[in-house]
């Protein structure tokens, strides 16, 4: 396979290659994962990485543990996609991160209560 673009700037990389597959690199302390692609509402699912093909929310888990992450990527070709929060902080404040950029990618890390998810 041969690499098309970089969708990301996360730890080693988020690569799509020609065929139109992605493949996530893991930086260290992040999991190696397999994408799960979603064309509709998703409640995540603690330690998972989704890409959007289509403009949607996606719901953070209701009771995440310190180190739990989730990965995102907005491959919608529309701008916008919406991370819900679901009572928990997103980078300190409670609410929800509204994703309106297109290609970006990006992993959200459970901290505290406090801080909640942080991007990284």
């Amino acid at each position: 396979m041969s690499q098309s673009r970089n969708l990301g700037n996360v730890g080693d990389g988020i690569v799509r290659f020609a065929d139109g597959t992605i493949q996530s690199t893991a930086a260290s302390g992040f999991p190696s994962v397999n994408p799960t692609y979603i064309s509709a509402n998703t409640t995540a699912v603690i330690n998972t990485y989704y890409v959007a093909t289509t403009n949607l929310t996606l719901t953070l888990p209701s009771s995440p543990t310190t180190g739990s992450t989730i990965g995102f990527s907005n491959q919608s070709n529309t701008r916008i996609c919406v991370i819900n929060n679901n009572g928990s902080n997103i980078n300190g404040l409670n609410n929800q991160l509204t994703v309106d950029v297109l290609g970006v990618s990006f992993y959200l890390v459970y901290t505290s209560t406090s801080k909640g998810w942080i991007l990284v």
